[in-house]
């Protein structure tokens, strides 16, 4: 087929004929994985677009010039645009190498412009956008490899450059990072509102999109004064997340923090990991911007007393010549986040909007109201019921009437009222509750899996669980039949969790960025207990768990650069003020699972990664 190969020791880089990235890795492990890259379709590495204001200019590829110099191991590539008649364009330079056991690539963006009679007249070209797109594969619908799919699980844009890192199932890690300023990354999803995520991009320059207010983008507009712009990023395979801070720190000159967690209590001494040589920390107060202190690492840890209150801490990590940024949340107790999700979740959540998602904000609405006996909450919450019971259920047969088959709207109206009912004292909408569970029954099949029209949806939004769950809620009410009926049921449908375990099977394949690989070792190691105690079904939870490395959270800095919460709450379905509503979020059931492994194997770091999971999201909150 041809390509071109660019080898230094172990690391080779391939490209296919027309100068896109194919593989990258040992020469050997090459022929043995999957390429990490698409390999066909309009998703390409080497795919880049710029935007001068009217809309988006692609670099074709296909009319793209090639230089291969075999023996200095290096790959120029030189693509053209030209605005009407040839009088003006860009040219865009791209030159691969092999540096350090990286793919390094220089690139240049210049003006052109024609001859003239008032001599070389060199078009002005505002950049306002020049993006470059990876080609890392992250799709996952339909597909037998999908282990092998690179999620983009961390990304971030420093002050002074970018680095990102995809990691699929199987612990593959492709690592991203830019040498020069990056103003943002972009995410390819599978269309406007979807799900699923089919690569991403890096923009080197973007004035077009709005940024944190920590970042200042580029102005960029090339003429005869400056004439081109100029950046550089390397790409690489990596054993581990810390060989590639390792990695960055060595090339860039640069530190990073990399905690087990990312919060904690007041006066509790944090004990944080530091990657890079000669880094030193200086520690602000967010709220005030006063410095309270500066670190140096001891055998690569520093440690960091917490204060009293909430609220966050500014770590600048610098090194010696970049600084990273990032966050830790300290918190005295749990009575202000709760309060404050509680509050807005009685102010915005209305029974109109009842999907599985959105009722979840009534579970936390239920739990302020009993733990803090807060009033508002409880009148609240039994006025979402009675809204949500009039609008979208129907009273006498328990029936969700718009989408009867999307099961998990039941599965979490059954939590949501077992809830309710335990922090309230009370059994109102028992009845209607029954019911509800009755229809959420009528969508089992005869082979154990419920469905949502021909879709297995055992996985989505745990309903097999929240059945459970709602079943020995009752029986402790007198409705032992009911509870029996329930808990058959629940058997057929754990019997396919721990069968088929991570195969979810749901819409073909395992999706594991959306949370459902959680949400299954969630229902095996809280149901577990109750269905025979198998030491290997509970294996398949752990499994899940040790290799969901995807939904870790790993860096402290979720509320300002959204890297450490899945996409989904990045995208739409979780604000800022929505994410302590309840377990909705697909990072957040990685908390869930976390939790019921550590109650079933008492083993400290689950617990431990349960708490860094809700901090994580905690961080969202503006208390």
């Amino acid at each position: 087929m041809g390509g071109y190969r660019l080898t230094a020791g172990d690391f080779q880089a391939r490209f296919d004929p027309l100068g896109r990235l194919t593989h990258l890795g040992n020469p050997d492990e090459i022929k043995l994985k999957p390429s990490p890259f698409h390999l066909q379709g309009e998703i390409r590495e080497g795919h880049w677009t710029v935007n001068c204001g009217g809309g988006d200019i692609f670099f074709d590829p296909e009319n793209t010039q090639r230089e291969y110099d075999l023996q200095r191991q290096r790959l120029k590539l030189l693509s053209s645009w030209r605005g009407p008649c040839a009088w003006y364009g860009l040219d865009l330079e791209r030159i691969y190498s092999i540096e350090k056991g990286l793919l390094r690539c220089d690139f240049k963006i210049s003006t052109f412009g024609t001859k003239g009679q008032a001599g070389d007249v060199i078009i002005a070209a505002p950049i306002q956008r020049l993006r470059y797109t990876t080609g890392i594969n992250c799709w996952t619908d339909y597909s037998s490899d999908w282990d092998h799919r690179p999620y983009p699980t961390n990304m971030r844009c420093e002050k002074e450059f970018f680095w990102g890192l995809s990691i699929s199932p199987a612990h593959d890690l492709v690592g991203f990072f830019t040498l020069t300023k990056a103003d943002s990354w972009h995410v390819i999803y599978e269309g406007d509102g979807s799900q699923r995520i089919r690569s991403w991009c890096i923009d080197f320059i973007n004035s077009l999109d709005l940024h944190p207010v920590r970042l200042t983008h580029q102005n960029i507009v090339l003429n005869s004064r400056n004439p081109s712009y100029c950046g550089t990023f390397y790409a690489g395979i990596f054993e581990s997340e810390k060989e590639f801070f390792r990695k960055v720190s060595e090339i860039l000159g640069t530190a990073f923090i990399m905690p087990d967690r990312c919060a904690g209590f007041a006066g509790e001494h944090l004990k944080i990991p530091v990657v890079g040589p000669k880094a030193r920390v200086e520690v602000f107060d967010e709220k005030s911007g006063k410095r309270k202190m500066e670190l140096k690492p001891t055998k690569g840890y520093i440690e960091i007393k917490l204060d009293n209150g909430f609220g966050r801490d500014v770590l600048r990590v610098k090194g010696d010549s970049k600084e990273t940024e990032a966050r830790i949340w300290h918190q005295e107790g749990w009575e202000k986040p709760l309060i404050t999700a509680a509050r807005y979740a009685c102010d915005v959540k209305k029974a109109h909007g009842y999907n599985a998602e959105s009722i979840l904000g009534l579970i936390t609405i239920s739990q302020a109201a009993g733990f803090l006996g807060d009033k508002y909450c409880a009148t609240k919450a039994r006025q979402v019921l009675k809204e949500a019971y009039t609008l979208i259920y129907d009273r006498k047969t328990g029936r969700h009437k718009p989408m009867h088959n999307r099961l998990q709207n039941y599965g979490s109206l059954l939590d949501a009222i077992r809830i309710f009912q335990k922090h309230l004292n009370t059994d109102e909408f028992l009845r209607e509750g029954i019911k509800s569970a009755r229809q959420l029954m009528s969508l089992q099949g005869a082979d154990g899996n419920f469905y949502n029209h021909h879709v297995i949806y055992n996985n989505v939004v745990h309903p097999v669980k929240s059945l459970f769950d709602w079943g020995e809620h009752i029986r402790k009410m007198g409705y032992v039949f009911e509870a029996n009926r329930i808990k058959e049921s629940v058997g057929k449908a754990y019997a396919n969790l721990v069968k088929y375990a991570e195969d979810t099977q749901t819409e073909g394949s395992d999706h594991f960025e959306d949370g459902m690989t959680s949400c299954c070792a969630y229902q095996i190691a809280g149901l577990w207990p109750y269905f025979g105690r198998k030491p290997e079904d509970l294996a398949k939870a752990v499994n899940i768990a040790a290799k969901r490395r995807a939904l870790t959270c790993r860096v402290p800095d979720s509320r300002f650069f959204n890297s450490t919460l899945r996409h989904w709450e990045g995208y739409w379905a979780l604000g800022l003020g929505q994410c302590m509503l309840g377990g909705h979020g697909w990072n957040c059931w990685a908390a869930s699972m976390f939790h019921a492994l550590f109650q079933a194997c008492v083993e400290w770091d689950y617990i431990i990664n349960c708490y860094s999971t809700i901090a994580n999201c905690l961080q969202s909150v503006d208390l």
